[in-house]
């Protein structure tokens, strides 16, 4: 009995702390942008988290979407961050808004925005 009640007891604190949120807040390396051509760069990001919301802007811009720019923003759900993309042409001044992003948290180091092909690598500061 004692056994079982103490089974149930690390059951519910494991499952606790998997619920903790976690902090995306930080410098990012998306690999995987695109801007009209095939060709694939890496993009350094900016992700700030309040609470369950985030936003990313670029640190790294491209003729869609410039350095300084809003590239994506959702609400973190579990393990998935749901929300709106940005984009443009070249040609067009400001960037459209597309309400179906669907990022998944891998880890508090990996995401994975797999509509888009791009993943998401925290860029650690060393210690030196």
């Amino acid at each position: 009995r004692e056994m079982k009640q103490l089974l149930i007891t690390i059951a519910a604190v494991v499952l606790v702390g998997c619920g903790e949120k976690q902090d995306l807040t930080g410098k990012w390396l998306g690999k995987g942008y695109r801007c009209l051509s095939n060709e694939r760069l890496d993009q350094e990001i900016s992700i700030t988290q309040n609470g369950n919301k985030v936003v990313a802007i670029k640190i790294t811009g491209d003729d869609c979407i410039g350095a300084g720019q809003k590239t994506w923003e959702g609400i973190i759900s579990g393990s998935q961050i749901k929300g709106s993309n940005y984009g443009k042409p070249p040609w067009q001044e400001k960037p459209t808004k597309y309400d179906n992003l669907d990022i998944r948290i891998e880890n508090s180091d990996l995401l994975i925005w797999s509509d888009a092909e791009i993943t998401f690598e925290r860029i650690k500061i060393s210690d030196d």
